[in-house]
């Protein structure tokens, strides 16, 4: 599944987080560190296995351990209204 931020949400970042805010329902979403990385990479890539392989050097893990973490966010950010899918 490809997934696609959504053109109603924004993106602040506050020092080492963020927070996305859906402007079309109000829902919005404090990120950590690894969320706001998964949340970047999503400009460049867009499904699970691929945001692992991008983000796994970042925090010198392997690609196969951090998709469960990756998916867990990317579904949390569907249900939410912040992503797409393609």
């Amino acid at each position: 599944m490809r997934f696609k931020k959504k053109e109603s949400c924004i993106c602040t970042n506050v020092g080492d987080q963020a927070i996305i805010l859906n402007i079309e329902n109000g829902h919005y979403y404090e990120l950590n560190k690894t969320g706001l990385a998964i949340w970047d990479t999503l400009e460049k890539h867009s499904n699970a296995e691929s945001i692992a392989d991008a983000l796994s050097p970042m925090f010198n893990v392997e690609s196969k351990i951090i998709k469960n973490d990756i998916n867990n966010f990317l579904n949390e950010c569907l249900n939410h209204g912040f992503l797409g899918t393609e």
